[in-house]
């Protein structure tokens, strides 16, 4: 089993100066844990669960603002390519709701994931 999910590191203005400006390609994403917008990265991550071991694949931070971004779409659909190639074809994608869009299911259902 490969668990994939996304998360965020967000980065709080506490008092002056403010250091924000100095992280490079830092972006406005979404904490859920808040339910607002921050500055920050998104965490791209996943991990394979077998015989109960967790061993991590990826773990990547990333921005919307980093040189090459086309979309988060994009960013999923690789991650999974690369996933399901390391694995040799030879696994089952965990995934939340937040992986139910229809670009990304037909993607999983073209190439047969």
């Amino acid at each position: 089993m490969i668990i994939y999910d996304l998360s965020d590191i967000s980065k709080n203005k506490k008092g002056k100066p403010d250091y924000n400006f100095k992280f490079e390609d830092i972006c406005q994403v979404y904490d859920g844990s808040e339910k607002t917008t921050k500055d920050g990265y998104i965490v791209r991550c996943a991990g394979v669960y077998h015989y109960g071991q967790f061993s991590p694949l990826i773990f990547k931070i990333s921005s919307f603002l980093e040189k090459g971004f086309t979309s988060e779409n994009d960013w999923i659909m690789n991650d999974f390519d690369a996933l399901i190639k390391a694995c040799d074809n030879r696994s089952t994608l965990i995934l939340d709701r937040g992986f139910d869009r229809g670009i990304i299911i037909n993607h999983l259902l073209i190439n047969n994931y």
